[in-house]
């Protein structure tokens, strides 16, 4: 599968950023970096953030949570109304609000913090041959 299809750039990149799902898979909290990605879709559920074609592997995993974690790739809504794939993390949570076992959710943009990787190991490298050259100067 080629995943590059869905990587328009973005008005903010979030390498890494978590929330907690109550029922109905709303989003009861939030960190500050999913809250600045999603902007006015913040207020949608869980599932509505999450293309159609990618939504029945999401409530799969969910509903599996409780066994194991769950890792997903699946297309996630950005502020643009645009989809990129983006890695979930799923694994229960201590809250149990109204019968339900909250999900804490942490998602990774792979391909932006693959590419943040890169660029700071560029320049790691670079800093570290001037560091080398530093004792024969």
């Amino acid at each position: 599968m080629n995943i590059t299809s869905y990587n328009e750039k973005t008005r903010y990149l979030m390498p890494l950023g978590m929330a907690i799902l109550k029922g109905g898979y709303y989003i009861a909290s939030a960190d500050e970096y999913l809250y600045k990605f999603l902007d006015m879709n913040s207020d949608r559920t869980f599932t509505e953030l999450i293309h159609p074609d990618d939504r029945q592997l999401f409530l799969d995993a969910a509903a599996k949570v409780e066994e194991q974690g769950q890792y997903i790739l699946v297309r996630f809504m950005t502020i643009e109304k645009n989809y990129k794939y983006m890695l979930l993390r799923l694994r229960p949570d201590k809250f149990v609000v109204d019968g339900f076992r909250c999900i804490e959710v942490y998602v990774s943009d792979i391909i932006s913090a693959m590419e943040k990787h890169m660029i700071n190991r560029v320049n790691l490298t670079k800093y570290r041959r001037v560091m080398c050259l530093a004792e024969y100067l």
